[in-house]
């Protein structure tokens, strides 16, 4: 059976229970096909499932809803643990952003220094997975300037990212790894009062 994707208190005993047992059925419900194992390619392992935090997606859809119309994001933080990915905060804009109705540039000072508090204070296991962004007044779907960023993000990361899109009532998870050629839409696979399990594969 597969850890929690972080400490335990993250999201409580109970609900760390049933997660681990979640992912266990739908690891083992999968077995019988190869192409759903976990799958290295060169040398890399592909994400077979994320965990989003509700408050993650509370934080984005409060902060789109009090920039709007004009757009807002930040990064995503958060744990890896093998072919899972764990969010467990995002950070919000700072003085230094800038904001139109069609794009957001985030200055690297408020977030960088947000990530990296997390990170020396989780002895170095939150880790930087990925960036959300809001769409206040048009569709969820990436742009291509969203699908550009995304492809310069991993391949300086080296490895999987998610990219929440937010539009103030309801989000959009996409993954993009360092092989694809677009990014994949996630399909949630269960929720709980406290997060949802998306399915990557």
């Amino acid at each position: 059976m597969l850890l929690f994707l972080g400490p335990m208190e993250t999201l409580g005993r109970a609900f760390a229970h049933r997660f681990s047992t979640m992912i266990a059925q739908f690891t083992a419900s999968r077995l019988c096909r190869a192409d759903i194992r976990t799958v290295l390619r060169a040398g890399f392992m592909m994400i077979e499932g994320v965990l989003v935090d509700n408050i993650v997606f509370e934080k984005m859809a409060g902060c789109t809803r009090r920039f709007s119309p004009l757009e807002a994001g930040g990064l995503v933080l958060g744990y890896r643990k093998d072919t899972y990915i764990h969010a467990i905060d995002v950070t919000l804009p700072g003085l230094w952003d800038k904001h139109s109705r069609s794009s957001f540039h985030r200055s690297p000072r408020v977030h960088r220094l947000r990530a990296l508090r997390l990170w020396r204070k989780s002895g170095g296991l939150i880790d930087w997975i990925g960036e959300w962004h809001s769409h206040p007044s048009f569709s969820l779907s990436p742009s291509g300037v969203d699908h550009r960023n995304w492809k310069r993000l991993v391949r300086h990361r080296k490895a999987a990212m998610i990219f929440p899109i937010c539009d103030g009532r309801e989000c959009e998870l996409f993954l993009q790894d360092r092989f694809q050629i677009g990014p994949h839409k996630l399909a949630a696979f269960e929720s709980d009062n406290l997060g949802t399990f998306f399915n990557a594969t």
